[in-house]
């Protein structure tokens, strides 16, 4: 009866060591890289896998601590990979107001409008300027310049726009990857004040709205990047970009 008694304990224990050994399966789908390309390393990692070409996956099979192991380095190969070449940028800066307009649109303006005008329910919009800009894949740039007050007053605001990286990349279809982009738009407002002699005075004080943000989409896609009030719900800063590859 004891020796049965320690061998029991021994014998569990064993149990417990096949269970944590026990085989696990992991399906893992790959976003930038060809599942196919990472096939050969992964035997060298201590566990099988089977690829799906349908969906760019291989199912990860082996113990349940190689498979986490391997996981885990495989995500870090899952990375864009920038293109060579340059990249030619339009970043169209839009005012849009609920007070109706009965300006007609430029044709550029008008053709923005069409992926604007289903997204927000604003009465009128104004192009304030478009800015362009050339950057190499894998480089950043900033641009600066005025804008027309928004009364049409001789007084004008500025914007700074900028992005840490521009990277053509190869996904489905080429497409492009902009990190760190800010969009920093100041508008003159026009204030009324009353001086302690009751005499009325107005001032031109300057109100900074922004947008900052990553972004990946299709080259040569225009995308909304975003919008910012300027003043409560009357009137609003839209950006909208657009990317091209150029060689």
């Amino acid at each position: 009866m004891k020796k049965l008694l320690m061998i029991l304990p021994v014998f569990s224990c064993a149990l417990l060591a096949a269970d944590t050994a026990a085989p696990v399966t992991k399906l893992m789908t790959f976003r930038y890289t060809n599942a196919q390309d990472v096939l050969p390393i992964i035997p060298a990692l201590g566990i099988t896998a089977s690829i799906y070409r349908i969906d760019n996956s291989v199912l990860l099979s082996g113990p349940s601590e190689k498979v986490a192991a391997a996981e885990e380095m495989l995500k870090k190969l899952d990375v864009p990979r920038p293109m060579p070449g340059s990249v030619e940028i339009k970043v169209y800066l839009i005012l849009a107001s609920q007070k109706p307009d009965e300006g007609k649109p430029t044709a550029e303006l008008d053709s923005i409008l069409k992926q604007v005008r289903p997204e927000f329910s604003y009465k009128a919009y104004r192009l304030l300027d478009v800015a362009a800009l050339r950057v190499r894949s894998g480089q950043g740039a900033t641009t600066h310049g005025m804008i027309p007050y928004l009364d049409g007053s001789p007084n004008c605001g500025d914007y700074r726009l900028g992005f840490k990286t521009v990277n053509l990349v190869e996904l489905a279809e080429s497409a492009v990857e902009i990190t760190g982009l800010e969009v920093n738009v100041s508008v003159p407002e026009t204030m009324t004040t009353t001086t302690v002699d009751g005499k009325a005075q107005t001032q031109v004080m300057q109100k900074t709205v922004g947008i900052s943000t990553d972004l990946v989409f299709k080259e040569g896609q225009e995308v909304i990047v975003g919008k910012s009030n300027l003043d409560g719900k009357e009137d609003a800063l839209i950006v909208v970009l657009a990317a091209r590859a150029v060689h």
